[in-house]
């Protein structure tokens, strides 16, 4: 039986080196930068890791997080802008604090222009509505009903600005616009 010799070579000062000031440049991303590049799903078994799940708003994706991720880190999460940009991919527009609402729901694609005028304008009267509201408040010094009434306000907005999209002939959800300028240079809405 042959015996099996092992030969140690010691690394040359070049390679430590290299190694080195790779180590000292190298910078962990951010949780919130990791945990936004895993996929945003609605179904609970398509990570192999543990994790738990948030929802932002019902029948929204729901957020995956690792099962022992703190509060601050949640929140950094959820405050990242690439969360946003992944929630609008799938058709919701999400602001941190407000909620999400889906844009592109079939409901809302298909009205004519009055109709969107109708539903923006209703949108817009319930923003006024809770606008005095939070005035009232703020004269009284009713901080709570103030707070409720700018969250409302918030939620309010985001609603009337997702209601405002269409459908294209070739099935692209995209902004609805009233502005005859921005109509008449489009070569695809003319």
């Amino acid at each position: 039986m042959a015996e099996d010799k092992i030969e140690y070579k010691a690394p040359t000062d070049a390679a430590v080196q290299s190694l080195l000031s790779e180590a000292q440049s190298y910078k962990a991303p951010s949780l919130a930068t990791a945990l936004c590049q895993r996929e945003v799903t609605g179904d609970a078994g398509a990570q192999s890791q543990k994790v738990k799940y948030i929802q932002v708003v019902e029948n929204a994706p729901l957020v995956a997080v690792p099962e022992d991720a703190t509060k601050e880190e949640m929140q950094d999460l959820l405050k990242n802008p690439e969360l946003e940009k992944r929630m609008y991919d799938q058709g919701f527009i999400y602001k941190y604090g407000v909620g999400a609402e889906r844009y592109n729901n079939p409901d809302d694609l298909n009205d004519t222009a009055f109709m969107k005028g109708l539903k923006g304008g209703w949108t817009g009267l319930k923003t006024i509505g809770a606008g005095a509201l939070g005035t009232i408040a703020d004269l009284v010094g009713a901080e709570g009903l103030e707070e409720a009434t700018n969250d409302a306000i918030q939620r309010y907005q985001l609603e009337g600005q997702a209601k405002q999209y269409i459908e294209t002939d070739d099935g692209e959800i995209i902004p609805f616009s009233t502005s005859i300028e921005q109509i008449m240079g489009s070569e695809e809405r003319f």
